[in-house]
């Protein structure tokens, strides 16, 4: 155990276990993407309605694939991931989206929520 994990309740979370939570995370998301497609295929302009909810997931499927992988492939330990989830978080603050893709805007605000919400999952280990 690296000393620093990732509290549910009263449990702390290792690296390892962090990664169960987050494929199941994953899963979800790579579910719920494919009912999207499904819906999109029959009815588009319904689809589309409900959007902010695909962008969050979609979001945050890319950060949680990129997290496991850096855990599992690299090793990294949580006290990093949440040192650059930090950064990132920083970053999306400071530097707002301003594209003229409204769509761009979108997903670089749900990317900067979706590493807010794994600095604050990272912190309530404390």
């Amino acid at each position: 155990m690296s000393g620093f994990g990732i509290r549910k309740g009263l449990v702390m979370y290792t690296e390892a276990e962090y990664v169960v939570v987050l494929e199941a995370r994953i899963k979800y998301a790579k579910d719920n993407i494919e009912k999207f497609k499904a819906s999109f295929a029959k009815n588009p302009y319904s689809a589309l309605d409900g959007m902010d909810g695909i962008y969050d997931m979609i979001a945050q499927y890319d950060i949680d694939v990129r997290i496991a992988e850096a855990i599992l492939k690299h090793n990294r330990k949580l006290t990093d991931i949440h040192k650059y989830a930090t950064e990132q978080v920083m970053k999306g603050a400071y530097y707002c989206p301003m594209s003229t893709s409204q769509t761009s805007n979108l997903m670089a605000r749900f990317t900067t929520k979706s590493w807010a919400r794994i600095v604050e999952e990272i912190e309530s280990a404390f």
